[in-house]
């Protein structure tokens, strides 16, 4: 039997159980890997014209505010990141921040995709915006729904 400590630990820890690919109907074109961390399944998605959001289970003992969730928008905004930000292994441009939450920013030649991650305990936004940097895909134009 695990003691207290081992236990609290191992729901802190991150820990990747699988790798998924976003692909949606809604978001024709835009693809990127995600993980799916140990303790956070896919409770449901929710999918609209340019806008997917995948929320998450979590475990009863953590008292969370807001669902664990990944949300995808796709809009027209042009920013000048061309240029003057990284580009992923795909030529992508792309920012990431933390505040006022994390977000991941990637700009095409004219659209933007933004995704927003609400977190928890042992769901590291870190890996997850890593794995979605290094795999993130887009086609050079997109036809708004």
């Amino acid at each position: 039997m695990k003691k207290q400590e081992e236990i609290h630990e191992d729901w802190r820890t991150p820990q990747i159980v699988e790798i998924k690919q976003f692909k949606s109907e809604d978001i024709q074109g835009i693809t990127f890997d995600y993980p799916i961390f140990k303790n956070y399944p896919i409770k449901r998605t929710d999918s609209k014209p340019n806008n997917v959001s995948i929320f998450f289970s979590w475990p009863k003992y953590l008292n969370l505010v807001v669902t664990p969730q990944i949300s995808v928008k796709v809009e027209k905004k042009l920013s000048k990141l061309i240029g003057s930000t990284p580009k992923n292994k795909n030529g992508i441009y792309y920012t990431k921040q933390t505040e006022p939450w994390p977000e991941l920013y990637f700009q095409l030649p004219s659209y933007s995709v933004t995704i927003v991650v609400f977190d928890g305990p042992g769901f590291s936004t870190e890996i997850l915006f890593d794995k979605i940097i290094e795999t993130f895909n887009a086609p050079k134009n997109y036809s708004f729904n």
